[in-house]
């Protein structure tokens, strides 16, 4: 759960409210419930906006390797130290 908040933008992401973090957006436009990996990206590859895809890279890498990789990180140390 800790990972999931971590892989959220406080300010959100462009488009419609729906469930969507760095890593996948969960589209309620439509009945099947699509899912796109990557939309801060991906919308903008999409779209033809170049620099906003540049702009999302960096976010998503700072969201995903950076910010997750320091949870992970803390999350196993703490679960050494409990194993010691």
């Amino acid at each position: 759960m800790e990972s999931e908040h971590k892989l959220t933008l406080e300010q959100g992401l462009a488009g419609p409210p729906v469930v969507q973090n760095i890593l996948w957006m969960l589209l309620d436009s439509t009945p099947e419930y699509e899912a796109k990996t990557l939309p801060v990206v991906r919308e903008a590859i999409e779209q033809k906006q170049w620099k906003e895809a540049e702009a999302g890279i960096a976010i998503t890498a700072a969201g995903l390797l950076e910010t997750e990789a320091v949870h992970i990180l803390s999350v196993a140390q703490k679960l050494d130290a409990a194993v010691r």
